[in-house]
């Protein structure tokens, strides 16, 4: 059984931790937070009616 905690942090610190584990992220992972970021109706770019879901395909061509 694991133990969760709360922790209180600034928004600073929130927002460095994003970004800098954000590229690490799997295409899964980014494609929820994609997802939750267009349901929050906060976005400039992205919609609640948006379903995100990302790939590798333009990396791949741009290798070739």
């Amino acid at each position: 059984m694991s133990i969760k905690s709360t922790r209180r942090i600034t928004r600073k610190q929130a927002i460095s931790v994003l970004l800098s584990e954000i590229p690490w992220l799997s295409n899964d992972a980014l494609g929820e937070l994609m997802d939750t970021l267009a349901d929050t109706e906060q976005s400039k770019t992205c919609s609640r009616f948006d379903n995100f879901i990302i790939s590798d395909v333009e990396e791949r061509r741009n290798d070739i």
